[in-house]
């Protein structure tokens, strides 16, 4: 399906809602689980979304402008400290999950 053909669903925006429509991910509205009230991960306005989105649609497009415009050396390093920073995160849930059950 092109983005053309892409049926986009109008939701009105609640009032205490922070945040612009530029931030909601429109295409997710003909979705079943597409019209979800979410906060951004890293601007913390709220945005119209899939349930499993946690970044609004402005925040993602100005990070992956920043992402594509580094050299392929940057974008290499970038994602070697993502990655570790994912598996340093896990690593020490399941260190104190496990501390937990000894209990």
């Amino acid at each position: 399906m092109s983005d053309s053909e892409i049926e986009l669903h109008t939701v009105v925006r609640p009032s205490w809602m922070t945040g612009t429509p530029e931030c909601d991910w429109s295409e997710d509205s003909s979705h079943e689980n597409g019209n979800y009230f979410n906060k951004c991960a890293s601007c913390s306005y709220d945005f119209i979304g899939h349930k499993l989105r946690h970044v609004c649609r402005k925040c993602h497009y100005e990070a992956k402008a920043i992402y594509d415009a580094m050299t392929s050396e940057e974008q290499a390093e970038w994602d070697a400290k993502r990655v570790a920073e994912i598996r340093d995160y896990f690593k020490t849930n399941a260190e104190s999950s496990h501390a937990r059950n000894e209990r």
